[in-house]
């Protein structure tokens, strides 16, 4: 075995980079079929699907994504046909992101495969492993926030 095999094996990092990539691949050629990104998805399961739809200022904040990414993803969206802006009728500085009717297809797409997906690695792992697959994600998300304060 290769000295980087060896220590990437040994490596939680990069075990979860790598699994992230195939996740990544998997939401961009079957959910989108190669006409999105992951980025994409997870703005379409953030937007509510009613007739107010979202606030654009409560996306982000949802899914973690940064104001300058969402802006990008949100135009991505409207250029597709995905999406549509809407200002309120009560204060005109407040937008809301509402599906088009292929939005909500693509939305139940998203929804569908991501369900699929989520049944099949909870198929193939028990209770304990799933519960322990939590802790870890919960110990790794402060860790990042403790090394991000101690920049």
């Amino acid at each position: 075995m290769e000295k980087f095999e060896y220590i990437a094996n040994a490596m939680g990092l990069y075990k979860m980079k790598t699994s992230w990539l195939k996740i990544e691949k998997f939401y961009n050629e079957i959910v989108f079929v190669n006409e999105g990104s992951l980025s994409m998805t997870f703005v379409l399961l953030a937007i509510n699907n009613n007739e107010n739809g979202s606030l654009v200022t409560s996306i982000a904040p949802r899914i973690g994504m940064k104001p300058n990414s969402l802006s990008r993803t949100l135009k991505n969206l409207l250029d597709k046909n995905i999406s549509l802006k809407r200002n309120s009728t009560e204060d005109e500085r407040k937008v809301y992101i509402c599906f088009t009717e292929l939005g909500i297809k693509k939305q139940q797409l998203a929804l569908e495969k991501m369900n699929l997906l989520e049944n099949l690695i909870k198929s193939s792992s028990n209770n304990n492993e799933i519960k322990g697959f939590f802790a870890v994600i919960e110990a790794i998300s402060n860790s990042i926030e403790s090394f991000s304060k101690g920049k």
